[in-house]
């Protein structure tokens, strides 16, 4: 019985002797995974460049833009909120559209009753066309027109 234990480690050593070397060392292989990477990174920020956010301001009032379902939108609007008035949507379509819950709002400076902007997020969510409507207005008065409205048409596309 003794034998036959010599006789497998002589053949496992013979095998391992015989065995052909690696196709690549340790290193290369993690220097090839990290010459990947590379690859990967550039594929990625390509998409994020193609879904970027598109940027509305009041100087797009009335324009069609195109966007593409997924993309986020954001409109900013001059306003202040220390006067009592508000940008707030109108009718807008939430099958195409998702709104999140409250503006966001940066005033230009720290001194009291400066105004500033609004910014308003949505997210294109299915293909077709729709309106956005804000209109900036006191919500507490009822029956005044609003003293600014802003429009956008929306092609959203896939």
């Amino acid at each position: 019985m003794k034998i036959w234990g010599w006789v497998l480690a002589g053949a496992v050593l013979l095998l391992a002797a015989c065995a052909p070397e690696p196709l690549m060392s340790m290193n290369a292989a993690e220097d090839a995974v990290e010459l990947a990477v590379p690859e990967v990174e550039t594929v990625v920020e390509k998409a994020v460049e193609e879904v970027s956010p598109v940027v509305l301001t009041e100087e797009n009032n009335g324009e069609t833009v195109v966007v593409q379902v997924g993309q986020e939108i954001h409109i900013l609007l001059g306003g202040n909120p220390t006067t009592g008035y508000m940008w707030a949507s109108k009718g807008l379509d939430s099958k195409m559209l998702d709104l999140a819950e409250e503006p966001e709002y940066e005033p230009a400076s720290d001194a009291i009753g400066s105004g500033g902007e609004f910014d308003f997020f949505f997210t294109a969510k299915a293909p077709g066309e729709t309106v956005v409507t804000l209109e900036y207005e006191r919500s507490f008065e009822k029956n005044v027109a609003p003293i600014d409205v802003f429009s956008v048409t929306l092609v959203i596309e896939e």
